[in-house]
């Protein structure tokens, strides 16, 4: 009996340390992949937010946002008037009645400037007759200033009927995107043609 009861105690032992042994070297196993795993994730995690932020870096400081910036700011400009101060009539004019006039145009500014310049002969002397063309739209070049860029009219044929030499008053208008910008009242020197002498009448004989 005693020799029975050994061997099964003895079984029972081995049993008992096989499974201890077991589950001793399933733990570090376990626990080896659940790391492996959580790693995995936080790396996952990591690539995804970095991605995010250089994504929405990129959108930040992109060209399409900057060239974005840049119209806003033009139109703030001209909404203000600012831009549309870069362009003006000039004090000085030239040509004569009935042939030309001959306005010039400033741009002190570094960039382009666009307007359109629009001429009425307003004389006291009969309704405003507008110029030929009555407006031009024209582009004045950066750092233009006194008489280097000049907007050419020519008065319209109706008007060659005048025989006075009194001075033409001739209204000038400047207008750009951001609207009306200046006006001049020019007074114009007349250059008419004598009137023609009639001929001579011989003396009797």
């Amino acid at each position: 009996m005693r020799g029975r009861t050994t061997r099964r105690r003895s079984r029972t032992r081995g049993a008992l340390l096989a499974l201890v042994l077991l589950s001793a070297g399933a733990a570090p196993l376990t626990g080896c992949s659940s790391g492996s795993e959580g790693e995995g994730r936080t790396s996952e995690t990591g690539a995804a937010s970095d991605a995010t932020d250089a994504t929405a870096t990129a959108g930040t400081t992109g060209g399409g946002d900057q060239e974005a910036d840049a119209q806003e700011r033009r139109r703030q400009e001209k909404d203000s008037g600012s831009f549309g101060r870069a362009g003006r009539l000039s004090d000085t004019f030239d040509g004569f009645f009935p042939e030309t006039y001959g306005k010039f145009l400033e741009n002190p500014s570094s960039e382009p400037y666009v307007g359109t310049v629009a001429v009425v002969d307003c004389s006291p002397d009969g309704n405003p007759q507008p110029m030929d063309p009555p407006s031009q739209t024209v582009t004045v070049p950066p750092k233009t200033e006194g008489t280097a860029f000049r907007v050419d009219f020519d008065f319209p044929q109706e008007q060659g009927d005048v025989t006075s030499n009194e001075p033409r008053l001739i209204c000038v208008t400047l207008r750009d995107e951001g609207g009306f910008r200046g006006e001049d009242k020019d007074s114009l020197s007349v250059q008419l043609s004598p009137p023609a002498r009639p001929p001579a009448i011989p003396p009797a004989k």
